[in-house]
Parts: C-alpha cells; structure tokens; sequence
C-alpha cells in the first residue's frame, strides 16, 4: 500500500497531459482497475488533480464502453 500511495502521490503531482498516448491509457485503466477492486483511497480527497484528470478521462467514450461491471 505504501507503494500504491507513493505511485499516485507522483501521479498527482504532474498529472498526465498532452496529445492522448499509450501511457495516459496505462494510468486511466490502472486507476480504474484499483478502484473497481477497491484498493485506492478516495482521490477526491487525497489527490484531486489526479481525481480531476480521471474523471475528465474516463468520461470518454472509449472508457466508459470498457468500464468493467459488477457482476
């Protein structure tokens, strides 16, 4: 956890930006995978520019078609 923790503290720092690439894709379904399994803490409140810049990602259409559903 202490890892995770200091990984989205980085990613929070300088959150992805740019022309949309394979590592903006990696991080998005990263954090979407963590969350679905609930192993993230709640970004809003701990990193919220990364919390701003994956709700404004996942908000794509491409994202939201592969968002895994509950069973």
């Amino acid at each position: 956890m202490r890892k995770l923790e200091q990984a989205l503290a980085a990613l929070a720092k300088e959150p992805p930006r740019g022309p949309l690439d394979l590592g903006q894709i990696a991080v998005a379904c990263a954090l979407g995978w963590l969350e679905f399994r609930g192993f993230t803490p709640d970004l809003a409140k701990t990193h919220a520019s990364l919390h701003a810049w994956f709700n404004e990602f996942r908000a794509r259409p491409s994202m939201r078609a592969t968002e895994p559903k509950e069973s």
